[in-house]
């Protein structure tokens, strides 16, 4: 993304708020989080310090209250994280960056997929940047790990091992692409058995938070709450490099691969300017949680905590109003050890 680019896009959200429409941004919108997402930001982070000085600069211009609450947000494989401008931009901008390193666990587990092109791991950049920015920028150490089939044996030794490396705050998710089996859900609640048993052992004292276990998930939900669970459908505004707009990240070609086309909304020069944008922009407003699910995903008896993605529906049905039921036998997985861990640590 070009700096002309990038200036187009905070000039565009600046003029949302004083227009004060319903799409994406007006004056309920209180905070903006600007994500940098796709590859490794950190190769370019000339042009981050760029965008968020100049969306700060703005703030202050205008007096605006976001100048209190915006954050910046992105993710590194830390490669990068030790350069001098890195180092600077951190510092320029600490407390207001959510910022976290891609970390798949110990060595011999998070080498086994990220490796260089000279075939050399990168654990070693990774865990050493993990340590530093945790150590220097963090109160909590937070982390962040995806769910798949591939690292279902290794679960509960990567979310010990994070523990032992003093996180805190361990976020975890299922990947809503695949389609977990009923013994894949199997073995996913026994592997998160063995975490809670080893949670428990440490202690209620320990302040340890692993977001898979929530006890407001695994009940049912009113017909009344209708809300989307995604934020796909007009609700994360995304830029791509040339500044054409999508209604999130996952709309774009870059992931949707061929199988389906992208979904435009616009550009960094306006939204929503042709007729099939403003048709695409209807259809997406009118996307709830009843129009997309099938009625066993209405009736079911633990569906609260179940997730799903508005695009991963778009690449897989064709339709963003047609949900995804992928995930089941996992949501039902976590639901199960939800109620062990629950059960035993208000025993």
């Amino acid at each position: 993304m070009t700096k002309d680019v990038a200036k187009k896009v905070i000039n565009m959200l600046f003029d949302m708020y004083d227009k004060n429409n319903d799409t994406f941004i007006n004056h309920k919108t209180q905070a903006i989080i600007l994500d940098f997402i796709g590859g490794e930001p950190l190769m370019n982070v000339e042009l981050i310090d760029y965008i968020c000085s100049t969306f700060v600069d703005e703030c202050i211009k205008r007096d605006h209250p976001w100048q209190y609450t915006w954050r910046a947000s992105m993710i590194s494989n830390g490669k990068y994280y030790f350069t001098e401008e890195t180092q600077k931009f951190l510092n320029k901008f600490k407390g207001s960056i959510s910022f976290g390193i891609t970390l798949d666990g110990p060595k011999e587990i998070h080498d086994a997929c990220r490796i260089y092109p000279d075939g050399t791991g990168n654990f070693n950049d990774a865990y050493k940047a993990f340590l530093h920015y945790n150590k220097h920028f963090l109160q909590t150490s937070t982390t962040k790990m995806t769910i798949a089939p591939e690292n279902l044996l290794n679960l509960h030794s990567v979310i010990k091992f994070f523990i032992e490396n003093q996180s805190n705050e361990i976020n975890l998710n299922c990947i809503f692409e695949h389609e977990w089996t009923i013994d894949e859900g199997r073995l996913l609640y026994q592997e998160l058995k063995k975490t809670a048993d080893y949670i428990l052992k440490i202690g209620n004292d320990s302040d340890i938070m692993v977001s898979i276990f929530d006890n407001t998930i695994g009940q049912s939900k009113d017909l009344n709450d209708d809300q989307n669970w995604c934020g796909g459908t007009m609700g994360m505004l995304s830029f791509d490099p040339e500044g054409l707009a999508y209604p999130c990240i996952r709309y774009m070609s870059s992931s949707l691969g061929d199988e389906r086309a992208p979904l435009i909304i616009g550009s960094a020069d306006g939204l929503f300017v042709t007729k099939k944008q403003q048709d695409l922009r209807d259809y997406l407003e009118s996307i709830t949680r009843i129009t997309q699910s099938t009625q066993e995903c209405i009736d079911c008896p633990i569906a609260s905590g179940c997730a799903w993605c508005s695009a991963w529906n778009y690449q897989e049905t064709g339709s963003v109003n047609k949900r995804s039921t992928h995930i089941c036998n996992a949501h039902k997985a976590r639901v199960l050890a939800n109620v062990y861990f629950w059960n035993k640590a208000f025993d």
